[in-house]
């Protein structure tokens, strides 16, 4: 699958390869598998941090772990957006009530809940929480780049609204600049789930907050907690964009019952990336890229986040190479997820030519 057990498949056949071949290898190579980034990653910088002996003298680091922006034209990622996890919970009674012997009685915490979350947009979809959209670096998406990307036909603003379900989704007049901006260079806002039941701010867990069985119809939650998802970008501050969340759900609680408290719970961040595409270690990925497919790649940036990118740059003090091997069909996170045959065998020989190359270009830096 394209994220990510086929790119980390495939860059272990590229280095059994090179082994083969006989002789050393063209630079040294250490594998950090991680497998618990859906989870926050906890202990990942402690674990790297506590071996750090490993990765001495690093000169590159190199993920696979992003998607091409169609599907014919390769890719380099030179930048993401950061994420900001967070639960809203809105808790009330002491205990769980019946619809029937209680309801009408007090103010709902789920019915509280719904009030603020429908308080963080514009009835447009736009973010509505004052100060979330402040700090963005202007250019991030530069005009050259959009020319580069449209004349390459591998964006298709029909495509990707065919792929969501319908035109009729996406907001009146978007163009395909105004879709990529907003995907890749702008902040949002997402309401990613709603659990209820006894201590509801761990949604997202087990299967206790559904625990009434055919009788959860006309059960009244004490508590009640959303799964909020803040994606952010250069050069955004995680630490001011939760102080500013947090500011708009205490203001919008505040015209709700006294009875019930709503709290904010921030449970993982992880902090935007960018690379710089002249860098020496790029210009060998878009090398080896053009090598293998017969055509430069497609500079681009994602809408997701992967903190280890980030964080592995500075534990290790050596730049973040991000090549993609998946299509913009793979349906990465979702049902059904896949890689290409031909993507994967052809990006293993993107990685081994990559190696093959870093030496020289790190030496001409």
């Amino acid at each position: 699958m394209s994220d990510n057990k086929g790119p980390t498949l495939a860059f272990v056949y590229a280095v059994k390869e090179l082994l083969a071949e006989g002789g050393p290898l063209p630079v040294n190579v250490a594998f950090v598998v991680e497998g618990e980034e859906e989870n926050g990653s906890g202990g990942f910088r402690e674990a790297v941090s506590d071996n750090i002996q490993w990765f001495d003298g690093t000169a590159a680091v190199i993920i696979s772990n992003t998607l091409w922006v169609g599907e014919r034209v390769p890719c380099l990622t030179y930048g993401m957006r950061g994420m900001i996890s967070a639960t809203l919970e809105v808790a009330g009674p002491g205990r769980d009530l019946h619809s029937g012997n209680d309801g009408g009685v007090i103010s709902e915490p789920l019915v509280d809940l719904a009030k603020i979350l429908a308080t963080l947009h514009t009835p447009d979809g736009r973010i509505a929480v004052p100060g979330l959209t402040a700090g963005v670096r202007p250019g991030l998406l530069d005009d050259g780049a959009l020319a580069r990307l449209a004349a390459s036909s591998e964006f298709s603003l029909g495509a990707y609204a065919s792929s969501l379900g319908g035109a009729s989704l996406l907001p009146p007049n978007t163009t395909p600049a105004d879709l990529l901006r907003r995907r890749w260079t702008e902040p949002a806002l997402s309401v990613c789930d709603v659990r209820v039941g006894d201590d509801a701010a761990a949604a997202g867990g087990d299967d206790p907050h559904y625990r009434f069985g055919p009788t959860r119809s006309s059960v009244i939650p004490r508590s009640a907690a959303a799964a909020v998802s803040l994606r952010f970008v250069p050069d955004q501050d995680a630490d001011v964009l939760v102080a500013a969340l947090r500011a708009h759900i205490e203001r919008a609680a505040a015209g709700l019952s006294p009875a019930n408290k709503a709290s904010l719970r921030v449970k993982s961040v992880g902090h935007w990336w960018e690379a710089d595409p002249a860098s020496p270690a790029f210009t060998a990925a878009a090398a080896a890229i053009e090598g293998e497919w017969g055509t430069p790649p497609l500079l681009v940036r994602e809408g997701g986040t992967m903190p280890v990118a980030r964080a592995l740059e500075r534990m290790l003090g050596a730049p973040a190479v991000l090549v993609p091997f998946g299509a913009a069909s793979d349906a990465c996170h979702l049902a059904n997820e896949r890689v290409g045959r031909s993507n994967l065998r052809r990006g293993k020989n993107v990685v081994r030519e990559l190696l093959r190359g870093l030496p020289a270009a790190l030496a001409a830096a």
